[in-house]
């Protein structure tokens, strides 16, 4: 009768003990899988790396978006390598920077010193893609609801100026000049290509310019039903141009008097709306009476406006001429050379085609000229 309970004692100090050995064993790691116990395998034999996946910036971007990895493993274990999306294979880091330029998923693999890996993704897709059908937007412009691309694409400033994407697919853009004796070289001419190559595209003046005075800097204005600014002189168009991005305090892009590359690919993508609009007389204001900018409903084409009439317009092309204006004493001759650019279009009192160019002196103005700007992304 006695032996029963010691029997029951010696069981129950076995069970202890084992309980003991137990708790031990996982503390230090041990696994909790019987299959596993019994191989002699612990916790940080079969532990998985762990993989923090963050991107930024997590708003929209124009650019590229970093991804950063971060990889850990607990006890004795070391990160040997992670794999990125592109196959490299690093050292370890714990803190591994990964640059992305467009949208998808990332992947990145971890491998531990144990034998384990662990394999995570990361979803991207906050990337703009700029594009001839996705033209960017400068901050402080919103887009004018209801227009699209493909019959023109408007944005506005909080000031009411207006601004038309040219789309240009291939990031090339065209020039009609008939002759060498047109040149085109102006610096703004020279930044506003290398932008269209980039960003396919640019902006042009809805509307011909308008006088503006902003802290005392006189500027353009692109707004519907002013009457335009006329009577003035390649130099006061060209100033005024330029300066309207800083007066207005755009970000990120440009304003300039318009070029003959413009003119040129504006009016070749107005053909495909209107079939031969820029060689056609029948589009624009030659009633002999300037009319208020947009006020022309023939000669609206892609939300561009009184391309073809109203005024004739500066651009920064070149005439190659030179004028000597000899004035003769009795002692010497002095000549003085005379700069020519060149006016497009047709106006109230001149029914020319819009693709018309005539060079003209620059120190001259006159009451049916006048001009329009571009927009484009630095």
């Amino acid at each position: 009768m006695q032996k029963k309970p010691l029997i029951l004692i010696v069981c129950g100090a076995v069970v202890v003990f084992a309980i003991i050995l137990l708790v031990v064993y996982l503390a230090k790691g041990g696994s909790t899988d019987i299959k596993d116990i019994a191989a002699g395998k612990n916790v940080q034999e079969l532990e998985s790396p762990t993989i923090e996946l963050s991107a930024y910036p997590v708003e929209e971007t124009e650019g590229s978006v970093e991804i950063s990895v971060v990889a850990s493993i607990g006890g004795k274990n070391e990160i040997l390598s992670i794999t990125t999306p592109d196959g490299n294979t690093t050292g370890y880091t714990s803190d591994k920077k990964f640059t992305v330029k467009e949208n998808g998923e990332y992947s990145f693999t971890v491998r531990a010193s144990n034998g384990q890996e662990t394999t995570k993704s990361i979803n991207i897709e906050n990337i703009i893609t700029i594009s001839a059908d996705n033209p960017y937007i400068p901050d402080g412009f919103s887009h004018v609801d209801g227009t699209e691309v493909d019959t023109g694409f408007v944005i506005q400033d909080k000031w009411g100026n207006q601004y038309v994407w040219v789309p240009v697919e291939t990031g090339s853009l065209i020039r009609t000049a008939p002759s060498d004796k047109y040149l085109e070289d102006d610096y703004t001419a020279s930044a506003f290509n290398n932008s269209v190559a980039k960003y396919y595209g640019f902006y042009i003046a809805k509307y011909e310019s308008s006088k503006d005075t902003v802290n005392g800097i006189v500027v353009s204005k692109s707004v519907e039903g002013e009457i335009p600014w006329k009577n003035v002189t390649y130099d006061d168009a060209f100033n005024a141009a330029r300066n309207t991005a800083t007066a207005y305090n755009y970000i990120g892009v440009k304003t300039a008097l318009v070029n003959s590359y413009a003119w040129d690919t504006a009016l070749n993508w107005m053909n495909n709306a209107v079939t031969n609009y820029s060689t056609s007389r029948s589009y624009g204001n030659y009633s002999n009476q300037i009319l208020p900018t947009g006020s022309t409903e023939s000669d609206i084409v892609n939300e561009i406006t009184d391309m073809a009439g109203n005024l004739r317009e500066w651009t920064t092309e070149k005439y190659d001429e030179e004028v000597l204006n000899s004035g003769t004493t009795t002692d010497d001759t002095t000549s003085t050379e005379v700069s020519y650019r060149v006016v497009r279009g047709g106006s109230a009192t001149m029914d020319k085609i819009a693709n018309s160019r005539i060079g003209e002196r620059t120190d001259l103005q006159d009451n049916y000229w006048g001009f329009r700007m571009v927009l484009y992304k630095e």
